[in-house]
C-alpha cells in the first residue's frame, strides 16, 4: 500500500521544518509517501495515510523493464521488483536504514546520477543501476549504524548512533541523534 502525507493544521506551529529541512521530492510532483516530513515534524502535525496509486510507469532496474505504481520512491519500486530492504548493514539485502534520505546509505545510480533511493520518486523511463560507479565518493560515510524503530500510528521514531569517519585524518567520531 502507498502512503501520502496529511497535514494536521491544528497541530502545525508553522516552524518550517517540513519546508526548510526535509529533502522532500514531492514539492514538484506530489507526495511519494517517503515519510521524511512526518519523521522530522517536531509537533507531530503530519500523518502518513494510505492512498492507492492507480496509474503505472515503466522503469528499468539493472537493464530489466518493470511497471510500478506512479508517485512512489525508487526504494518502493525495488520492493515491487522483489528486492528485500534491510535496516541492518550485515544482511545481504538492500541497505536503507533511515529511509528518509538522511544517511545516503541507499544511494544508487539513477539516470546517471547517484541519488538516495528512499526519497527519489520514480518517473516514466527512469534507468536505475543498483551498483554504484567505481569512481563514486560517498557524500557521507556512515559506519556502525545502530537503529531502533517503532511504529506509532504510522509516525516513525528513530534513534540513531552514527560513527562518522573523517576522510582526511581517519578519525572516527560518534554522533548520537534522536529524531521524532
Amino acid at each position: 500500500m502507498s502512503y501520502i502525507a496529511e497535514y494536521k493544521l491544528k497541530k502545525c506551529l508553522d516552524c518550517g521544518t517540513c519546508r526548510e529541512i526535509v529533502a522532500c521530492s514531492g514539492k514538484e510532483n506530489g507526495c511519494i509517501g517517503c515519510g521524511a516530513c512526518a519523521l522530522a515534524c517536531p509537533n507531530q502535525a503530519i500523518d502518513m495515510i494510505e492512498e492507492p496509486r492507480d496509474r503505472e510507469v515503466t522503469i528499468e532496474i539493472d537493464g530489466q523493464s518493470i511497471r510500478v505504481p506512479e508517485r512512489i520512491s525508487v526504494k518502493e519500486a525495488l520492493i515491487e521488483a522483489g528486492w528485500a530492504i534491510s535496516e541492518a548493514p550485515n544482511k545481504p539485502d538492500f541497505f536503507a536504514p533511515c529511509q528518509v534520505g538522511g544517511c545516503w546509505s541507499c544511494a544508487i545510480e539513477i539516470d546517471n546520477q547517484v541519488r538516495p533511493a528512499c526519497i527519489t520518486p520514480v518517473r516514466e523511463g527512469m534507468k536505475i543501476k543498483t551498483e554504484l560507479p567505481k569512481e563514486y565518493i560517498p557524500k557521507r560515510i556512515v559506519q556502525g549504524f545502530v537503529g531502533q524503530k517503532e511504529s506509532v500510528n504510522l509516525t516513525l521514531k528513530f534513534r540513531f548512533a552514527f560513527l562518522i569517519t573523517d576522510l582526511n585524518s581517519g578519525a572516527v567520531s560518534p554522533i548520537p541523534l534522536t529524531l521524532r
